[in-house]
């Protein structure tokens, strides 16, 4: 019910809000979206929050902002979706941080690919990005998950010596 009025009044908004592909919708807009994000109780709602949410995808956008969206994504259930955004982030040529990457660590970690959490500690690391605190603990905990103990305790003794 709550998910069905929510679509209702996204499909109900200026497109300045969704917007009509000629322009990017405002942070402000983008806000709402996410915060829409957290309510839609139905597919089809969560899906038209997401694909309006896709329309903001552009260089332009703060580095800070592409890691809430893919954050409240992963938060929502949509750890995949925050991954595209991850790799949108890289086709935009956006300067990725550690901060993006651990967020996209997270969200790996949610969709239990523990293989593609290590990978992408490999990127950072390739790409001269440090890991930090949060990326080796949540790579050492995936790899605990999924039984690669041996992985998790070369990461920690890598850890220790950085």
């Amino acid at each position: 019910f709550f998910g069905q009025n929510v679509l209702m009044s996204i499909r109900g908004l200026p497109d300045s809000r969704l917007g009509d592909g000629s322009a990017t919708p405002s942070s402000h807009s983008m806000l709402s979206l996410l915060d829409d994000l957290n309510k839609c109780r139905s597919s089809g709602a969560r899906q038209a929050c997401i694909s309006s949410l896709r329309k903001c995808q552009d260089s332009t956008l703060p580095i800070r902002k592409w890691i809430r969206i893919m954050s409240v994504l992963s938060k929502a259930g949509e750890p995949q979706e925050a991954l595209h955004w991850f790799h949108a982030a890289q086709q935009h040529g956006v300067e990725l941080n550690a901060g993006m990457y651990n967020t996209a660590i997270s969200a790996c970690a949610k969709c239990k690919q523990w293989d593609k959490m290590v990978q992408l500690m490999r990127d950072m690391q390739s790409q001269g990005v440090p890991a930090d605190t949060i990326t080796y603990n949540a790579v050492i905990s995936g790899c605990g998950h999924s039984g690669l103990w041996q992985l998790a305790l070369q990461l920690l003794e890598h850890m220790q010596l950085e």
